[in-house]
């Protein structure tokens, strides 16, 4: 097969690695992209954003693209062009998903609702409008603290946790008037239109539980998973690490529950990354995309189990062969350095954390002198740094020791 391929939202390991198996691809994205480092790419369209409207994508691809445009296969990237990618494997007749599928794993309420309906445990919730939302009648289900999502964002962006009446009613009335929950800044041309857009919006509110969570990162071909790996939040958003150290019956018991969403959502083939509670003994189910996950997990897989996560990625869209190694060979931890928003004046420890034996990488990813915004979402951390050895303990006193001596000097 003479394999063409659209990626939909830019990850720059998808597009090297397409490069590496000698395979053309054109690359749409919503925001600028640093055409230089796009080896063997063919076209680049930067700056148009995505839809979940299905009449507003094809379009934008009868804009972008000639009528006679064709693609073998559609990669989307990131959690924002996984419809609006599905949507583009139809018009250019490339290997197909279901897009009753894609748009359950892209909003929370959707996927919820329905695996809730057959069966899957799932912490309790309410879904409405914040203008119709009734906040007494959302606390008596709920409880305090309450748990506030926008319900087709991934990681932080567009969560907030009300502890206390008055603060879920103040969060409510700011969702109303704004395109954030979380309190990120509109862009100053699209203010007006964003917060009409917003009134008619709706949010999902979850009970908050004391819990610890994990996510299963799974490979899936002809609907069976190919491989599964189990991640423990150590502390949720900052440190993530591969493999879980939870007991090997409470891993059993992830992987039937897990295979359970895989099979009531019907998903065929691609990579999934999902989330569970785990709460006295009991599983919840969290949120399930189907995509690739953040918070560098898949550098994290790779040096835990010795194969390339992303190339497998890539392998299982292109269906291809791949080989995976399914015992994991050491522990692997990534942290994220966040000092809080302001300009960076100045980093130190550096030097130190460097000479550690355990680290793999260490990297800034604002320099002194940057202006370094509220973290809002994940990925918008200052900096990171990834430690692996043959011991989970080992791991993590190395990734507790980078977080004392990391310091940010910030005005």
């Amino acid at each position: 097969m003479n394999r063409s391929v659209l990626i939909v939202g830019h990850r720059p390991q998808i597009a090297d690695r397409l490069f590496q198996l000698g395979i053309p691809y054109v690359l749409w994205h919503d925001k600028r992209v640093n055409r230089a480092t796009l080896l063997g790419c063919r076209n680049v369209i930067e700056q148009e954003t995505f839809s979940d409207n299905a009449a507003t994508v094809r379009k934008k691809l009868t804009r972008l693209f000639p009528s006679d445009t064709r693609f073998t296969h559609v990669i989307a990237g990131t959690e924002a062009s996984v419809v609006a990618a599905s949507i583009a494997r139809r018009t250019f007749s490339s290997r197909r998903t279901s897009d009753l599928l894609v748009r359950r794993c892209h909003d929370k309420r959707l996927m919820k609702k329905f695996l809730q309906s057959h069966g899957i445990p799932v912490v309790s919730f309410v879904d409405g409008s914040p203008s119709e939302i009734n906040p007494e009648q959302v606390i008596e289900a709920l409880g305090i603290p309450v748990v506030i999502k926008a319900p087709n964002l991934s990681g932080r962006q567009g969560m907030a946790i009300a502890t206390s009446a008055d603060e879920f009613s103040r969060l409510l009335n700011k969702s109303t008037d704004s395109t954030s929950i979380s309190g990120a800044a509109d862009d100053s041309n699209q203010s007006s239109k964003r917060s009409r857009r917003s009134a008619r919006r709706v949010l999902l509110f979850e009970k908050f539980i004391d819990a610890q969570e994990v996510s299963v990162e799974s490979w899936i071909s002809n609907k069976q998973i190919l491989f599964s790996n189990i991640t423990e939040y150590v502390d949720k958003t900052w440190v993530n690490l591969v493999p879980s150290r939870h007991p090997t019956a409470i891993h059993e018991r992830l992987r039937v529950l897990h295979q359970r969403v895989v099979e009531r959502m019907n998903i065929d083939w691609g990579m999934v990354h999902a989330e569970y509670f785990i709460k006295d003994e009991q599983i919840y189910f969290g949120e399930i995309a189907r995509r690739p996950p953040g918070g560098y997990l898949m550098d994290l897989i790779s040096l835990t189990y010795g194969f390339d996560a992303w190339k497998a990625f890539v392998d299982n869209e292109l269906e291809l062969e791949t080989e995976f190694q399914h015992h994991p060979e050491r522990y692997s931890a990534a942290v994220l350095f966040h000092p809080g928003a302001g300009i960076i004046e100045r980093i130190e420890g550096a030097a130190k954390v460097k000479r550690d034996p355990n680290l793999h990488t260490l990297r800034f990813l604002r320099r002194p002198g940057a202006l370094l915004e509220p973290r809002v979402r994940v990925s918008n951390a200052a900096g990171y740094a990834i430690f692996s050895s043959l011991n989970a303990d080992s791991t993590l006193a190395s990734v507790e020791s980078a977080r004392k001596t990391i310091k940010f000097e910030m005005s």
